[in-house]
């Protein structure tokens, strides 16, 4: 189920070393698309922007795994699509973005972000709302020492 807003803003503690983590999330906007015959596409996709030790990071979980995946195609609103570095974690249904700060600047104006992401046997799209991420969270960013 979508949420009503783009941004769901949270401010945890760290429960090791007591450091504030701001975590602002957004969920599948829409049902996506796959090609990948293993898939079955469903909207529990998930876009995080996290700021924890004055440490920005911008990932994705999902119910795909992630392991080989080092590469994106992005579209932000109805531009042109571009391509965009990724790394899986160590969990390998965890992606990544490189260069975070670039992209969060980018997803600060935009209203909707769209990703295809490679399998092994194909791709699957999913498409976040972005809206209001600067009216939500910059000025939390900034607050947690992760300036964009």
């Amino acid at each position: 189920m979508t949420p009503a807003v783009a941004w769901n803003v949270t401010v945890q503690s760290d429960d090791f070393d007591g450091d504030f983590v701001f975590v602002a999330t957004s969920y599948t906007d829409i049902y996506g698309s796959t090609d990948d015959p293993n898939l079955t596409f469903s909207d529990s996709d998930v876009l995080y922007v996290r700021c924890k030790a004055r440490k920005l990071e911008i990932f994705m979980t999902g119910p795909q795994d992630y392991s080989r995946t080092i590469g994106v195609e992005a579209k932000i609103n109805s531009g042109k699509a571009f391509k965009w570095g990724v790394l899986a974690g160590t969990a390998s249904d965890t992606l990544f973005f490189n260069n975070p700060k670039t992209l969060v600047a980018k997803l600060l104006s935009s209203s909707k972000f769209t990703l295809r992401v490679p399998t092994t046997n194909g791709s699957f799209v999913s498409i976040f709302k972005t809206s209001n991420l600067a009216g939500a969270a910059k000025s939390k960013f900034a607050r947690y020492g992760c300036k964009i």
